[in-house]
């Protein structure tokens, strides 16, 4: 039974996460950036490289899942609240790199919960100073976002490939 007020926004790379959270935000709705890329900016900033901050890597994920952790800790329950990303994904991470997972990444994964799932149609995929995973492999992990929220009893809502004002217009009316 969902407690929260908590939307999630989640897709592979390239599926328009971070411009969809942008624009909810400029609506007026309270959103979480993607943690994820906290870590990789706040690396970066430090003077490491991708490489160094080994973003694609369990260690990277277990650091993820619990800023992530914490961040919604501190959230208000009663707000509606949009995530760029939810603790689930990372399963999706350790899915397709068949990494084996950690009891705490089941544990805090167990413990999630939120009111709506949103899955957003990749787009065109296009690489950033943070992103590592190539067209091929975001195509890939595309699907995973999808299970893995469905493995954990969500109603996965998918939002197709359209304009960005149509794609929120979908996700507003689904509130």
């Amino acid at each position: 039974m969902t407690t929260n007020n908590w939307y999630v926004i989640t897709g592979a790379p390239s599926a328009g996460k971070s411009t969809i959270i942008t624009e909810l935000a400029k609506r007026g709705y309270v959103t979480v950036e993607e943690y994820g890329r906290k870590l990789i900016d706040q690396g970066l900033a430090s003077g490491k490289t991708l490489a160094q901050i080994n973003v694609d890597s369990p260690e990277f994920e277990l650091a993820w899942i619990e800023l992530q952790h914490r961040g919604e800790a501190t959230t208000n329950t009663a707000t509606a609240t949009f995530f760029d990303r939810g603790i689930i994904d990372t399963l999706a991470y350790f899915a397709y790199y068949n990494w084996p997972i950690p009891d705490r990444v089941t544990e805090l994964c167990k413990h999630s919960t939120y009111k709506k799932v949103f899955l957003l149609e990749i787009l065109d995929y296009k690489q950033d100073y943070a992103r590592i995973e190539s067209a091929e492999t975001a195509h890939a992990m595309q699907q995973l976002f999808g299970k893995v929220y469905r493995d954990a009893g969500y109603e996965v809502i998918f939002i197709k490939r359209d304009t960005v004002e149509n794609r929120l217009e979908e996700i507003i009316k689904s509130l």
